[in-house]
Parts: structure tokens; sequence; C-alpha cells
């Protein structure tokens, strides 16, 4: 089993946590007034104002709640497909160390996955998107519709580049970061084999531990390994 080391995404469950109260918070709020007037008030107002409430929420607060509800539920996924990259990880040898959540910069979001082992370092961006998953030439496609929003090709290649930087400027060491943009749905495909789109590979979870496996062995120079997981470690406390 490899080695684990840090937690589930801060960042993911913060967000998840955040919209979720604020969904709470818009459903209560008209109850809170209902109260406040039941109580200080005559029944006609009370009733006038239940009304206009109503008609108030069912215009104006319902799509506020389903867009908080969804935007939870987005995040709650993403942390979902993340535990189920875990357990794919945890089935790699102990020769594989595996870091989860690494925070290079507190003013950013967290690095998915950061594996470090025989077969060199990777920067695992873990999405949990179904469908086919192609490239139109620029930017990459589901069920051959672009994905519009955050570059995800770019944004693992910023992570890959950002850990090489970290290990450059903490170590003077120089590794080569394979980047992976994983797909953690069941129904996700990604047929892109072991060849990068961009300079990142593309790859549904059932496929991940082929991909690993396609690369030789990475050449450590002597007493390296133990210095890059050593200062990995710092940054997933």
């Amino acid at each position: 089993m490899a080695n684990f080391f840090g937690h589930d995404s801060k960042y993911l469950i913060r967000e998840d946590h955040e919209y979720l109260l604020w969904a709470v918070l818009i459903i209560l709020a008209p109850l809170l007034i209902i109260f406040l007037l039941v109580k200080f008030s005559s029944p006609a107002i009370v009733i006038s104002a239940a009304a206009v409430l109503l008609v108030f929420v069912i215009k104006w607060l319902q799509p506020l709640i389903y867009y908080f509800q969804h935007q939870s539920h987005k995040f709650a996924k993403g942390l979902s497909g993340e535990k189920d990259i875990k357990k794919e990880l945890s089935e790699l040898p102990d020769s594989f160390s595996v870091f989860h959540g690494v925070v290079l910069n507190k003013d950013k979001g967290d690095i998915d996955f950061v594996l470090a082992g025989p077969k060199g370092l990777f920067v695992l961006e873990v999405k949990s998107i179904g469908g086919n998953i192609g490239y139109n030439g620029s930017r990459l496609t589901i069920n051959d519709r672009p994905m519009y929003g955050k570059n995800y090709l770019d944004q693992t290649f910023g992570e890959a580049r950002a850990v090489a930087q970290f290990l450059r400027r903490h170590l003077d060491v120089d590794a080569y970061i394979k980047p992976v943009l994983l797909f953690s749905s069941a129904h996700a495909a990604a047929p892109f084999g072991d060849e990068p789109v961009d300079g990142v590979y593309v790859a549904q979870k059932d496929f991940l531990f082929s991909l690993i496996h396609s690369f030789p062995d990475y050449q450590w120079q002597p007493g390296e390994r133990a210095k890059v997981e050593a200062a990995l470690l710092t940054t997933v406390k």
C-alpha cells in the first residue's frame, strides 16, 4: 500500500460548507421574519406579510437557493471524486508516496495529489466530470462540446510547474513533474492513452496505473527522493 500524507481538500470542504450555509440562511430568513411578526403583530398583518414573503421566496429566493445548493453539490462531488482517487492510489505498492492536499501558496487552492515513486514525480488534478472527453485543438471537450470556464489543461500544467519551482527554490533540485488530469467518474471516457495533450496527460481513473507504469524508471540522484519527500511533507501540514 502506498504511503499517504496529507488530508482531504480544505478548499473543497470550505466551499461546500459555505454554499450550503448560505442556502440554509436564505431558507431561514423568511421563517424568522414570520416568527417575529406572529410574536409582535396582529393576525391580519401576519397573513398579509406571509403572502408577500411567499411570492418573494418563489420569485426571487428560490433560484438563489437552487444556485447555492448546486454549488454546494458541485464541491461535495469534487470531494467525493478525490476520495475515489485516493482509494485507487492506495493500491499502489509502498514504493510510492502520495501527498494529498498540497498547499504551496496559502492564497491559492491546494493541489489534489503529488505522487513520488520509482516512476518519478506526478501532479494529479482530479475532476469528477462524466462524459466523453476529447480535444478540439485548443480546449478539452465533453460530449463534443468545448469545456468553457477554467482551462483544466492550463491548471494542471501550472500546478506541475509550481511544484517544480518549489523544489528548485527550496532544494535546488531540477525535477521533471508529470502533469496528469484525472477524471474520477466511472462515466468519463478519455481515450488519449499515454499521449499528452498540450503537455498534460489526460486519463480516466481506471487507466491511472497503466499510465504511471508506462513511464520508464526515474533516475533519482542519491538522497534526492528523501529530500523531495521531506519538502513535500511541509506542504500538507
